[in-house]
């Protein structure tokens, strides 16, 4: 069979951007969300400052690449690494401030554990429940879980925070 040679050509990509550096504007907003969000009493606001260092994530990539990007995907994952970044900021300044102040997240955690182990159940079942939860055991799977909840909380809001940024930013003016 004869090959077809008049196909259509693709259409000119008019959306083109050159690609943009997305781990600075990441890096430098997870910085200032994940502080704010592991200080002690700055954290009751962590839905603000997270969805805030997304759509900061995406300021600072205009600034640092001259363009927004064009996708709402684009701000999207700028966001998602901002969160991912910020969680790793929040895990270091939580755990300083709970050392230094003895106030935050690990606190409430060892204080939660010592009332379940003061707590006497007349359950057998939750009993056993509650010995395995403040075991060594218990802990490190329960810590490990607080913290991939967090990390996910983290993602979600910061990549919605970009998600919207972008796009308010291309979005069309009003006079059109």
């Amino acid at each position: 069979m004869d090959e077809i040679t008049t196909g259509v050509p693709p259409p000119p990509d008019t959306d083109a951007l050159p690609p943009g550096d997305y781990i600075q504007p990441a890096f430098w907003a997870a910085i200032c969300s994940g502080v704010l969000t592991g200080v002690p009493l700055l954290s009751e606001g962590f839905c603000l400052w997270l969805s805030g260092g997304g759509m900061l994530a995406v300021y600072f990539f205009k600034l640092m690449n001259g363009f927004v990007p064009r996708r709402t995907s684009d701000g999207a994952r700028l966001g998602m690494l901002t969160g991912a970044f910020a969680f790793f900021v929040w895990l270091a300044v939580s755990m300083l401030a709970n050392r230094l102040l003895h106030v935050g997240f690990w606190d409430f955690a060892m204080i939660a554990s010592e009332h379940l182990r003061q707590s006497k159940p007349n359950d057998a079942q939750t009993r056993e429940i509650l010995d395995w939860m403040t075991s060594r055991d218990g802990l490190i799977v329960m810590y490990c879980f607080a913290s991939l909840s967090v990390l996910v909380v983290n993602v979600l809001l910061a990549a919605i925070g970009a998600a919207t940024a972008v796009r308010s930013a291309n979005r069309p003016p009003e006079g059109n």
